[in-house]
C-alpha cells in the first residue's frame, strides 16, 4: 500500500506537473491584479492655475510659431493674387452684416452637425465602449473634425498651386473618360 506521500509524488506525477503550473497561473494573474490596482490608485498630478492661464498657453511657441506662419502665409497668397488692400475694405464695410453673420453662424453650425455624424459613423463600424472604444466628446470630435478641415483645405491649395490650378480663369479641364486634358482650358 502506497502512502499518500509516495502516492502524490510516484504515481501520478503529470498531475503535480499540472497543479505546479496552476498554481504558477493563479500567481502570476494575482500579480497583473495588484499591478492594475496599483495603477488605478496612482493619481494624476493636480493641474495648477499656472497651466490654465490664458497668457501663457498664447504666448507659448507652440501657439505663437503656427500663428505667424498663418499671417506670412495670408500675406504671400493677397500680395501673390495682387489684392487690392482698399478696395477689399470698401467692400467689407459695404457688406451686410446681417447676412455674414447668417453666414458665419451656419458655417460653425456645421461641425458639431459634422462631428455628430462621424461618431454614428465611428459607431456603426464598430467603435463603441461593447469594443473597448472610447470616443472623445463632441468638443474634442469638433476639434478634429475643423483641423481636418483646415488641413484638407492648405493640401489642396499646396497641390494646386504647382499646376497652376490656383489662378483665376484656370479650372481644371477634364478629357473623355474623367482624365486631365493636355489641351488648354477653353
Amino acid at each position: 500500500m502506497l502512502t499518500t506521500d509516495a502516492k502524490n509524488s510516484s504515481a501520478f506525477p503529470e498531475d503535480n506537473d499540472q497543479a505546479e503550473t496552476i498554481e504558477q497561473k493563479k500567481a502570476e494573474l494575482l500579480q497583473q491584479k495588484l499591478h492594475i490596482e496599483n495603477i488605478d490608485k496612482q493619481e494624476e498630478p493636480e493641474i495648477t492655475r499656472a497651466q490654465l492661464s490664458l497668457g501663457k498657453r498664447l504666448l507659448n511657441w507652440r501657439t505663437l510659431v503656427p500663428l505667424a506662419v498663418v499671417i506670412f502665409a495670408l500675406l504671400y497668397i493677397a500680395r501673390s493674387a495682387n489684392v487690392n488692400p482698399q478696395q477689399t475694405w470698401s467692400i467689407i464695410r459695404t457688406a451686410n452684416i446681417f447676412f455674414f453673420l447668417a453666414a458665419f453662424l451656419i458655417y460653425y453650425a456645421s461641425f458639431p452637425i459634422r462631428a455628430l455624424r462621424w461618431r454614428l459613423l465611428l459607431e456603426n463600424a464598430g467603435f463603441n465602449k461593447a469594443n473597448g472604444v472610447q470616443l472623445p466628446g463632441l468638443w474634442k470630435l469638433v476639434e478634429i473634425v475643423y483641423r481636418a478641415f483646415c488641413q484638407s483645405q492648405l493640401w489642396h491649395r499646396a497641390c494646386r498651386a504647382p499646376a497652376g490650378l490656383d489662378r483665376p480663369g484656370t479650372p481644371p479641364h477634364y478629357g473623355n473618360h474623367g482624365q486631365p486634358s493636355r489641351e488648354p482650358a477653353p
